[in-house]
């Protein structure tokens, strides 16, 4: 003979196992606030905290049966996995800009800290340093690249090289921004 896991005499079981919990967990919290152990607790206390335990379990009984508070938690879980699924869109779909080493700080963002008067008293080699780009790493090829992207000769070139590779792009941008005497042809 099996006993349904739904019968009222199971349901009540439960509840009121659950409303043991609740009160014993709330005499433990009494007697280590008060340090007092369980026999220095007056009964009628006892029973208080069980009374409190199952109108408190009993509130959120009725609570959970209102067909908003489930339309609510539906609407919740809805939420939460459409969190976990957007998290795993974002990391399965690497965005290239944010992905991209740092390509060094911005020639507009040093010249407006230094000044204009200390930006033209700098030598080529150091505006380069001073917007992190070692001028020993800049090649023949680089230079050719720079003038090919923003000398106005090849525009699907830029356009190509910012959308495959936005960090040399962005390296490259700088250093015209520094050195434009790139651009003239020699």
């Amino acid at each position: 003979m099996s006993i349904e896991s739904n019968s009222p005499v199971n349901t009540n079981a439960v509840f009121e196992s659950q409303v043991q919990q609740v009160a014993e967990r709330s005499i433990q919290s009494t007697m280590e606030r008060h340090n007092v152990t369980r026999d220095q607790i007056k009964p009628e206390h006892i029973q208080g905290a069980y009374a409190d335990a199952r109108l408190q379990l009993e509130e959120k009984r009725e609570r959970e049966s209102e067909p908003l508070y489930i339309a609510l938690q539906a609407e919740k879980e809805r939420n939460r996995v459409m969190q976990i699924q957007y998290e795993a869109l974002k990391q399965s779909r690497s965005n290239a800009a944010s992905n991209q080493a740092p390509t060094g700080v911005d020639p507009h963002i040093v010249r407006a800290k230094l000044g204009e008067s200390a930006w033209f008293s700098l030598t080529d080699s150091q505006r380069l340093v001073a917007c992190s780009v070692d001028p020993m790493k800049i090649t023949a090829v680089d230079k050719e690249n720079i003038r090919e992207c923003f000398g106005g000769g090849n525009p699907h070139f830029a356009s190509n090289l910012m959308k495959e590779n936005p960090t040399e792009y962005r390296r490259l941008k700088n250093i015209n921004l520094v050195l434009p005497q790139l651009l003239r042809k020699k």
